[in-house]
């Protein structure tokens, strides 16, 4: 009977075209469970049958729209009906996807026959980099180490499956090559790391260095990995053991991260008490004291802590923290020697313990230092010793954020100095290598690159070169650099995002896996792709609505919406659904409020939105760490100095700050202050909106023999800039998909859009 249903199905298949199309015929795929041959048939017998003149390419296309589906299941087609199809492929595209579901079918039946089926690929196939991994994985629970290593390899950076392989490659070589560990983890940039990757990296590291004799280094990076990721340190108590981790400085970082204000300090206080004849002890206590400090912006205090912690500790992991703090917080004060001083210290004690084939002693360190060392250095005049960190640390920092940071610290200094020929240099490695990185800030480094390569463009008196520059800007960002009145929309949005077919991504390096695994079926992986490439700082605005359109289609909104936040402002070009996408999350609320308020004192209604949008996501219970209250986030002894000025007769308390007309309406006038102060320059009114006008006048003396243009970019107030930038880019996207319906008169309040 089982050979009969066999013959059976062998004979319907060549009889029967192919299944119905998963749109059309939903139950096709969803019913298709455990793959077994009776219900095989049955569910053959539910497929439509066509005309026997049909041609093979309509055939053809409704298994490619069927096929993913069912080859996404581990036990679903079987590998001699993908051979089969495979036979009936009628073109080299169609024939290598099918050859890519049975590499991934054979790799779990037959992975020597499987060998020979990848072979057959176009060396170039974006798929290669998935099935390397599939083998290496199949190979490494087989514990065929020496297979697994070599499939391993084969991983490329460009492949979102690299950092995965990346650490399973290192936690093989560890036992044999610790050396080797090592260098792989070094280089492998965390920017693209889920928090569970970047715990295990860090492990590995630790282990990797403890076992090629540095057990300084190790320590380091194992006390980071316990402070980080707790959660990870109950699978490696063994290896945190041999270093002597958790000890008096864990257990008192545990306080700082778990405990708040008053009871944080008590508990402190009695910690003091109880440990003052402990010379170690105390210094702890004397470093948690100056985190406290640092965080509460009493800087000069927390200096003296890290001094004292100093003072009083040998513990080699509580003395290079309280470096790196000190470092940190000399910053903030703009004490470069003392950056200095900070920074090779901590670093001093590593570098002897490494005699042959070492990497930078600064690898070891927390990467915020790296650029706060490397603008120390500029400022005091050593400048070849900038260079040669900068130099050093490079082939270990490819294609990471620290990377991008030094870069633009690098060219800034040199165009200060007038060596432009160099800035534009650095500046063009930095769009080339990281135009789409933002850093947490929201606003892609390419943006800045882009302007400051115009600017020395004009400088250099090359036009065309310019006007090149200018159009890139507009083209790839087009909702930072501004719109054309011509594309605002009409007031109410009708667009849905379920009525577009999903875009098209453009064909780069970065983002060819991801969209063979789009063509394939393969949704769910294809956005992982995606999502690990936006990580590492690689997007466009067609990439960006590809995204956030599968994760919507997938019904994981969250996902979309996280995207739109951070690059909302790059759509806007043709093919990038901004009416259908970016009203998922620039919706306005208190409508009729923000207009009459930006009616009443004089500024645009669109602005006042952005800034309202930015800074309490139309929350007027929001409530900041600093004090700042309500839809505009302003601050009661603001709000008192604009009362007297503006509107004598309010009352000001943080209750009439909770009311969000009246919030609106301080806030609209605290703008228009701004505004008139700086002639009407909205980026200068914006920053200090954000910083205060008093930070934003200590920062700008210092800039003021640049010209106008870049003024703005080489500020020490990047955050408060890139705040700057992303108003300007929510106002526009805001202009661009509600038009009038800002500035037009209604009766209704509290209006959603």
């Amino acid at each position: 009977m089982q050979l009969f249903v066999t013959i059976f199905t062998l004979g319907l298949l060549t009889a029967t075209p192919a299944f119905g199309s998963s749109t059309d015929h939903p139950g096709v795929a969803g019913s298709l469970g455990k793959f077994s041959p009776t219900g095989f048939v049955e569910l053959l017998q539910r497929a439509p049958v066509w005309p026997r003149n049909t041609p093979l390419a309509d055939r053809w296309e409704t298994y490619r729209q069927t096929l993913p589906k069912l080859a996404g299941r581990r036990s679903s087609v079987p590998a001699v009906r993908l051979e089969e199809i495979l036979s009936k492929a009628p073109d080299d595209d169609a024939r290598d996807t099918i050859r890519v579901w049975l590499v991934e079918r054979l790799i779990r039946e037959n992975i020597a026959e499987a060998e020979v089926e990848v072979t057959k690929l176009p060396t170039d196939h974006p798929a290669l980099h998935h099935l390397s991994y599939l083998f290496a994985e199949r190979y490494r629970l087989r514990r065929r180490l020496d297979r697994a290593v070599i499939w391993y390899s084969k991983v490329d950076r460009t492949s979102y499956r690299y950092p995965e392989a990346t650490l399973r490659l290192a936690q093989i070589k560890l036992a044999k090559s610790p050396f080797e560990a090592r260098d792989l983890l070094l280089r492998l940039p965390p920017d693209g790391l889920t928090s569970h990757q970047k715990a295990r990296r860090l492990n590995l590291l630790g282990e990797a260095l403890l076992k090629s004799g540095q057990k300084k280094a190790a320590t380091i990076v194992l006390s980071e990995s316990w402070r980080r990721y707790p959660r990870t340190a109950k699978k490696n108590r063994r290896l945190f053991k041999k270093v002597g981790i958790p000890g008096t400085f864990e257990s008192v970082w545990k306080i700082l991260r778990t405990q708040r204000g008053r009871k944080r300090t008590r508990t402190l206080n009695k910690l003091v008490r109880r440990w003052k004849k402990n010379r170690e002890k105390t210094a702890t206590i004397a470093y948690a004291f100056g985190r406290i400090y640092r965080y509460s912006r009493e800087r000069d205090r927390a200096i003296q802590r890290f001094d004292r912690t100093l003072q009083l500790s040998r513990d080699l992991r509580l003395r290079v923290q309280a470096d790196i703090d000190a470092a940190l917080t000399a910053y903030q004060l703009g004490d470069n020697p003392r950056i200095i001083l900070s920074v090779e210290r901590a670093s001093k004690g590593l570098r002897r313990e490494c005699s042959n084939n070492c990497p930078p002693a600064l690898l070891v360190l927390d990467r915020a230092v790296w650029p706060v060392y490397l603008k120390a250095l500029l400022a005091v005049g050593r400048t070849q010793d900038a260079l040669d960190t900068f130099t050093a640390l490079e082939p270990w920092t490819h294609g990471t954020a620290v990377q991008a940071d030094m870069l633009e610290v690098l060219a800034k200094t040199a165009y200060v100095d007038g060596a432009l020929d160099i800035a534009e240099e650095y500046f063009q490695r930095l769009l080339e290598r990281y135009p789409d990185l933002h850093n947490g800030t929201r606003v892609p480094r390419g943006i800045r690159a882009l302007r400051w390569l115009s600017h020395l463009a004009h400088i250099n008196q090359r036009p065309g070169e310019e006007a090149l520059y200018r159009a890139a800007l507009k083209e790839r960002w087009p909702l930072h650099a501004g719109i054309d009145p011509t594309q605002i929309y009409a007031d109410e949005i009708s667009t849905d995002w379920r009525q577009i077919s999903r875009p098209e991504m453009p064909d780069t390096p970065w983002t060819r896996e991801a969209q063979f695994l789009l063509h394939a079926g393969r949704t769910r992986l294809a956005l992982d792709a995606m999502r690990i490439t936006f990580r590492r700082g690689r997007a466009d605005p067609h990439t960006v609505a590809t995204l956030v359109h599968t994760a919507l289609s997938l019904g994981r909104p969250g996902i979309g919406k996280h995207v739109l936040h951070q690059y909302g402002g790059m759509l806007g070009a043709d093919g990038t659904l901004p009416d259908a996408l970016l009203p998922l999350v620039f919706s306005i609320r208190f409508l009729h409020e923000i207009r009459q308020a930006a009616h009443t004192v004089g500024i645009p209604a669109d602005l006042l939105a952005a800034i309202v949008y930015h800074e309490s996501a139309f929350n007027p219970k929001a409530r900041s760490a600093a004090g700042a209250i309500g839809l505009a986030q302003v601050m009661p002894n603001t709000a008192k100095i604009i009362a007297k000025r503006h509107l004598p007769e309010l009352k000001v308390n943080r209750r009439i700050l909770r009311d969000p007309k009246t919030n609106l309406v301080v806030g609209a006038y605290v703008l228009a202050d701004y505004l008139k102060l700086y002639d009407g320059n909205e980026l200068k009114a914006l920053i200090a909106y954000n910083a205060g006008p008093s930070r934003f006048r200590k920062s700008f003396k210092r800039v003021k023999t640049i010209p106008e243009e870049v003024q703005i970019d080489i500020l020490s107030l990047g955050p408060s800039v890139a705040y700057a930038r992303r108003v300007q880019a929510a106002r526009n996207i805001y202009r661009l998909l509600f038009g009038s319906a800002l500035t037009s008169a209604t009766d209704h309040s509290s209006e959603s859009l």
